[in-house]
């Protein structure tokens, strides 16, 4: 249980603060998007790093209980299948985010992470 409070303190931040940038600061993350994308290797990098963000999420927590604590394992899996979708994928991912930014999408994204980091905190905090 101190893992899972532990990691839900850490990606509820995360979540958070990712959130409200998302939502200030639109056009700087959209230009940094286009910017890391435009450099292959550092999306081998970026991929690279998720798959072992992934694998330590779940080497410290790999809980499949019915409860909350199922959503930390499982945003390591996610992240692990980031990492293999930015390595193996590049051109698939590139276009498949390249329409977030579109229209109320992002916003819609931004208002999610939000609500998701508000929960995490709220879960690991209270």
């Amino acid at each position: 249980m101190l893992s899972s409070l532990f990691l839900a303190r850490v990606f509820g931040i995360y979540f958070v603060v990712m959130g409200i940038l998302m939502l200030s600061r639109r056009q700087q993350i959209v230009e940094a998007y286009h910017e890391l994308m435009a450099h292959r290797g550092l999306v081998l990098i970026s991929g690279a790093y998720s798959i072992l963000f992934g694998a330590m999420v779940l080497g410290l927590h790999p809980r499949w209980v019915w409860s909350w604590q199922v959503i930390l394992t499982i945003l390591g899996l996610w992240a692990i299948a980031k990492g293999i979708l930015l390595i193996g994928f590049f051109s698939e991912v590139k276009d498949f985010f390249a329409k977030r930014f579109e229209g109320n999408a992002f916003t819609v994204s931004a208002c999610a992470v939000l609500a998701f980091g508000i929960w995490l905190v709220w879960m690991g905090f209270f």
